[in-house]
């Protein structure tokens, strides 16, 4: 870790950001240790109960070393906005803080991370009517259609989210026909009104070389599979966790799913897998290109 960092930061809160398999966690560990630090995930998927493996939620060893917040608390049925996680965040980040301790955020969920640090983007002033039309388009010509639309609409903001999250693909439809905007647009602009918020967090962004950011990711897939990823699914689908939840549309589940199944040989489900993941991590980079971040730490 750049030991720079403790005193840039300041008072304000450090915000360690970066693509998925990067070494965020074990950054966030090392610098919480070295400012007497707690840390708060912030992570669509890490807070949902029983999927520890597939989210690469941290370890007990590593919850031991630095206490980790918002990981592992809540049912896999229950749905939480941006808006929800937020406050989840700011009343957690309070706590610490009373404790004595420095709150250190961390987390892949950039559009969460944003919120965060920029405010919630105000309402589109969307009608209900406008809404009801889009849930009936994605009723009736299904999540792929409207995504790919996105796609076309605004690929930074589709960049950044599941091809299935119906909930985030009608929101940004919304948004777009409200304003005529891209929704990353309109998020810029929220940006620039929120700076009183932003200025009091300190983003710190991970970098590694490409080819090594991949071998990465390829290994720590292989490692969560020989960890116990099928029996995880395995064991969610017994206990009765429907797969369209929401955690459920974190990459590999379906695959998965359909392992279990057997509709797909755990060798192929692997391929693809890594193939996402990397993909996701593509997209993860090209949003934090953008991202106003106060220092970069290029990990060897």
């Amino acid at each position: 870790m750049d030991r720079r960092i403790p005193t840039l930061c300041g008072n304000r809160i450090p915000v360690i950001v970066g693509p998925t398999g990067v070494g965020k966690t074990a950054f966030a560990i090392e610098l919480a240790q070295e400012i007497s630090g707690e840390i708060v995930s912030v992570d669509s998927r890490q807070i949902y109960q029983g999927f520890r493996i597939g989210t690469a939620q941290p370890t007990p060893a590593e919850r031991r070393r630095v206490p980790h917040h918002l990981v592992d608390i809540l049912p896999a049925d229950r749905v939480i906005s941006a808006g929800n996680y937020v406050d989840l965040v700011r009343e957690k980040t309070v706590q610490i803080q009373k404790g004595g301790k420095r709150p250190i955020l961390t987390g892949g969920t950039l559009l969460y991370v944003q919120a965060i640090c920029h405010g919630i983007v105000e309402d589109s002033g969307g009608s209900k009517k406008l809404r009801r039309e889009i849930e009936e388009r994605l009723k009736a010509e299904g999540a792929e259609t409207l995504y790919r639309e996105l796609e076309q609409i605004d690929p930074d903001y589709a960049g950044l989210i599941h091809a299935n999250d119906l909930k985030r693909i009608a929101r940004a439809h919304e948004i777009y026909r409200q304003s005529g905007k891209a929704p990353s647009q309109v998020f810029r602009e929220q940006q620039q009104k929120d700076r009183a918020i932003r200025s009091g967090y300190f983003l710190i962004g991970l970098k590694r070389d490409r080819s090594v950011l991949y071998q990465r990711i390829e290994q720590r897939v292989d490692t969560m599979l020989e960890s116990g990823w099928p029996e995880e699914v395995r064991r969610l689908l017994e206990e009765g966790v429907d797969r369209g939840q929401h955690a459920m549309q974190s990459v590999g589940y379906r695959q998965l799913i359909e392992v279990h199944q057997g509709k797909l040989e755990l060798e192929k489900a692997a391929e693809i897998i890594k193939q996402k993941t990397r993909q996701f991590a593509k997209r993860q980079l090209t949003w934090l290109r953008k991202m106003d971040l106060d220092f970069e730490v290029e990990l060897s």
